[in-house]
């Protein structure tokens, strides 16, 4: 290592300049000069002393969540999967369902557009207004808002007036099936009148097919209520794929 210094010290053909003059360090150079982002998340290990479990019970690792900034400069994002139904949610809301190879519902790996996502609507049935209950699609903000991002799901909470909302994503470890739970609890004196409306762009197909020709994609998507057992079943025809979704 003295000699190598030297001789960077002493020669302009040194062995940072033979390193450098390889293509396939060329090729990744730029990676090497990029700077990290001031607010970059940071997260230290903890680790905690535990007594040793009987023989024969499974340990069970602590689940720590981490709270999300929502007006970050960059979107902070959330992969949930069981190795073959996946779903991507972001700190506001934004994100899509793919299930192998094919795309569930609809998204575009664009920050500067929030058009795509599986969104919950709220409306009051009394003063009639409407809001999401993440920050996207709609602009309204509520009194307070966060995220906490946990290893085996995505919660959400906002609270508006006196009406605090939860929506919790998850993924089924052992069923191909995505769960989102919405909690409602008012703290006011007075009931009131909700109306709860889900929104999301079905697909059901290559991704990369989708991004070409997206309005021709919708043409073959069918879809059908049972109301006897509230499914929304949805299918591709020609195909044999079909995703039940309860409401």
């Amino acid at each position: 290592m003295s000699l190598i210094s030297l001789g960077i010290a002493l020669c302009e053909e040194n062995a940072i300049s033979r390193f450098s003059s390889d293509p396939r360090v060329e090729a990744c150079e730029l990676i090497l000069q990029e700077r990290v982002a001031p607010d970059a998340d940071i997260e230290y290990p903890t680790y905690s002393e535990q007594e040793a479990l009987p023989s024969g019970v499974q340990q069970v690792p602590p689940v720590t969540p981490w709270q999300v900034p929502l007006d970050s400069p960059t979107p902070r994002v959330h992969l949930l999967s069981n190795g073959r139904l996946s779903v991507l949610a972001s700190s506001r809301g934004v994100g899509g369902t793919t299930w192998k190879s094919d795309a569930i519902t609809r998204w575009r790996p664009d920050p500067t557009e929030e058009r795509w996502g599986n969104w919950i609507y709220i409306q009051d049935r009394d003063s009639w207004d409407l809001w999401s209950i993440t920050r996207a699609p709609m602009t309204g903000r509520g009194i307070r808002e966060s995220v906490r991002f946990y290893s085996h799901c995505v919660e959400y909470k906002r609270q508006d007036q006196n009406l605090v909302q939860t929506l919790e994503v998850t993924v089924s470890p052992w069923h191909d099936v995505e769960l989102r739970r919405v909690s409602l609890t008012n703290h006011g004196d007075k009931p009131r009148k909700l109306r709860l409306t889900s929104y999301a762009e079905m697909v059901i197909a290559d991704p990369r097919a989708d991004s070409q020709h997206p309005a021709f994609g919708n043409l073959f998507v069918h879809s059908e209520f049972l109301s006897d057992r509230s499914l929304l079943i949805f299918e591709r025809r020609p195909g044999t794929l079909k995703i039940r979704r309860p409401l």
